[in-house]
């Protein structure tokens, strides 16, 4: 069955996008996973991968053409198949068999066209999957376009899920706190009593009760209209309205040509002026909260409410935007102390005493830094490539009980560009330079009062999967301080990452006595000017500190580009 291609939404706040370039073209046979084509949002350029195997049957849109989320861009299918149906928005022939493996059962249902699935979405190109925070809906409620239905979580940032139409909530495909790949059906929203049997499978899927007598709704759910002010509402205002279930219609705006503002809609709660769109239950004072939820964080933030002094009814008694609401109503909310008032006290000094760990590793800086002459160069290296083989292969190697990580493609990278670069695997001893034929890469890892910096023995004659096993044994014994003298001692050349923590420059300092290490910078998706176009690269830096008396700048930097051009075959490493 053929497969129509949408234009993608990358964000909640995402309306349209454009065709910046089709890497495809008509009658081109192409597998899951591939290239179709860049999608420009504003400056910047996202890929849009094939959802399914097949051949491009038709582009639907031109380079250049800037189109709704949502709207058919391409169909896939299978060469000379009839894919009419798709476009006139028409269900299929209910004798025209669907995809063998959408459902279990022998006769295949059809899916219904008027029935939307909300994926998990993509925030960032590099986003792989996400996790299902809260749903902010059940199955039978009522939404439109641009309703919350819950909060997407990624590492630990949360993200609103908005959605896409108007309808009813016919079905949650997704666990709270259960994590999916981007792009895996997560909900359904269509009219009520619509046909949904062609997503389900084999999910058990929380269905509304059915009403005796009841007749599915086949209209689009309309908002009841409402007059609105002259001025209307800027946008962050009409988002912290809604945030706080006030109608902002009550509100006089004090903007440009009476527009409401987010001021307004401040002043207007102290006031206590504003009707509220929904009731919100009284929650008495308490005593402080065990924590609050990130959206809940951003909101008391916003308002300037002190949210410890609010009973949380959250999972783990964290405090909600719901208890928020609350507390709000019912005028219990209390304020947050601003800078410098009676509120604050003084810090008290501290003395504390440092751990023999701690007592270790201050000698070693201080040595390493008072007995070579360290000097560190940075090159920003495009790693399109390492990015493309890592989504290709990661599940396969999690099939394999594998972790496969960006840390372990470069560990294994680095190691074969050592065996070509001998000047950063010398190390002087008295007079001497001593070339080590092992090249034992040492990892820093974070521990509980300090740093410790176990090695990955001959790390050129192992593959990346080997690598990342031994990576993450490696890294849990270490923090479970299980790690023998042998794994901490006879390292060739160490790599230390800082990117988990959003740090793209910083100096690395040498391990004594090795002559150089690698500080790794988080990837960053930067526009970058090529051929005069401009298109979103992946961009890593690297940081490499090296004892100038041992390995010149040359080398050095010839060291840099030979780690650049073995990631640029990344495909090979994996």
């Amino acid at each position: 069955m053929a497969t129509l291609i949408t234009m993608p939404r990358y964000g909640a706040n995402m309306e349209e996008g454009t065709i910046g370039a089709w890497m495809v073209s008509e009658g081109d046979t192409v597998s899951q996973g591939d290239v179709l084509a860049e999608i420009a949002i504003e400056k910047l350029s996202n890929e849009l991968e094939s959802p399914a195997d097949g051949t491009v049957l038709k582009l639907l849109a031109e380079e250049g053409d800037t189109l709704d989320c949502g709207s058919p861009i391409a169909v896939l299918g299978a060469p000379g198949e009839d894919y009419s149906v798709l476009l006139s928005g028409e269900e299929p022939a209910a004798e025209e068999p669907g995809p063998a493996a959408a459902v279990s059962s022998p006769a295949a249902a059809q899916p219904d066209g008027n029935v939307t699935v909300v994926e998990m979405p993509r925030y960032g190109a590099n986003m792989e999957e996400g996790t299902v925070a809260s749903w902010e809906v059940s199955v039978g409620d009522v939404v439109e376009k641009g309703d919350l239905l819950g909060e997407i979580a990624i590492e630990k940032l949360s993200n609103e899920l908005e959605s896409p139409a108007a309808g009813t909530v016919l079905a949650l495909l997704a666990e709270e706190e259960e994590t999916l790949p981007c792009g895996a059906p997560i909900a359904l929203i269509g009219p009520e009593g619509a046909d949904i049997s062609f997503w389900l499978g084999g999910h058990a899927v929380e269905k509304p009760a059915e009403v005796p007598g009841s007749t599915p709704a086949t209209a689009s759910v309309q908002a009841p209209a409402s007059a609105e002010p002259a001025g209307g509402i800027a946008p962050k205002a009409l988002e912290l309205a809604e945030e706080l279930g006030v109608d902002w219609k009550n509100i006089s705006g004090t903007g440009r040509h009476g527009m409401v503002t987010r001021e307004d809609v401040r002043r207007s709660l102290e006031s206590g002026k504003p009707a509220a769109a929904t009731a919100a239950p009284v929650v008495a004072p308490a005593a402080a909260a065990s924590g609050i939820t990130p959206k809940a964080l951003d909101l008391a933030e916003e308002l300037g409410i002190d949210w410890t002094g609010i009973s949380g009814t959250g999972r783990h008694g964290l405090v909600t935007r719901e208890d928020l609401r609350a507390a709000l109503a019912a005028g219990t909310a209390p304020k947050k102390a601003g800078p410098g008032t009676a509120a604050l006290t003084p810090l008290a000094d501290e003395t504390l005493k440092m751990t023999s760990m701690q007592k270790t590793i201050s000698k070693a800086m201080f040595d390493s830094l008072s007995q070579s002459a360290q000097t560190t160069i940075s090159m920003d290296m495009q790693v399109d490539e390492m990015v493309a083989a890592y989504r290709r292969h990661k599940e396969a190697y999690s099939a394999r009980g594998i972790k496969l990580s960006y840390t372990a493609i470069l560990i294994r990278a680095v190691a074969l560009a050592l065996r070509d670069h001998k000047d950063l695997r010398t190390i002087l001893e008295g007079d001497a330079l001593q070339v080590r034929g092992r090249i034992n890469i040492g990892v820093a890892v974070d521990v509980p009062g300090g740093l410790v910096v176990p090695n990955i023995k001959d790390a050129d004659l192992k593959d990346t999967g080997a690598i990342a096993q031994e990576l993450a044994d490696l890294a849990l014994r270490a923090r479970e301080n299980r790690l023998s003298m042998e794994e901490l001692t006879g390292g060739t050349f160490t790599i230390t990452n800082l990117g988990m923590f959003g740090i793209r420059y910083f100096t690395p300092v040498l391990n004594p006595p090795e002559s150089g290490i690698l500080g790794v910078g988080t990837l960053v998706e930067t526009p970058v000017v090529e051929n005069g176009g401009l298109f979103v690269r992946n961009i890593m830096n690297m940081s490499l500190t090296h004892d100038h008396r041992v390995v010149n700048g040359a080398p050095a930097a010839r060291f840099l580009n030979g780690i650049r051009d073995i990631l640029s075959r990344a495909e090979e490493l994996l």
